[in-house]
């Protein structure tokens, strides 16, 4: 399905004539990966991000075809990609495994119980 979306917006925004190459899709995978693990706060998803940001580092200058006058960069097929990823992250930001509740019967206990009881000094001496 990226495929597909990266290649429609690449030839809707590219300029005249051949993209070729599936950075795109890389494009598109790499910012998927950024994007889900912000929206579901994933610890270990963004392990994963964080060492594919580092790995990948070099995205970035994808999108600044100026730096690279002689190398004739579709700087479009990584826009597209890339926005292409934001916009699937947020499509399937309920698929997936789901994070795991622990002691979900306590949370529900402190919800009913969230009145506490108000003991002035007098009653302290009390005791």
């Amino acid at each position: 399905m990226s495929g597909l979306i990266t290649g429609i917006l690449t030839w809707s925004i590219g300029s005249p004539g051949i993209h070729i190459g599936a950075s795109g899709l890389v494009y598109a995978f790499a910012f998927f990966l950024v994007t889900i693990s912000i929206i579901k706060m994933e610890t270990t998803l963004m392990a994963y991000t964080l060492i594919i940001v580092f790995l990948y580092g070099s995205l970035v200058w994808g999108f600044f075809p100026a730096l690279f006058p002689d190398k004739h960069i579709s700087w479009e097929g990584h826009l597209s990609g890339a926005i292409t990823g934001v916009i699937l992250a947020f499509f399937y930001r309920n698929e997936g495994p789901k994070r795991k509740i622990y002691f979900a019967d306590e949370d529900e206990d402190d919800e009913e119980n969230n009145d506490f009881d108000i003991i002035d000094n007098s009653e302290l001496n009390n005791y």
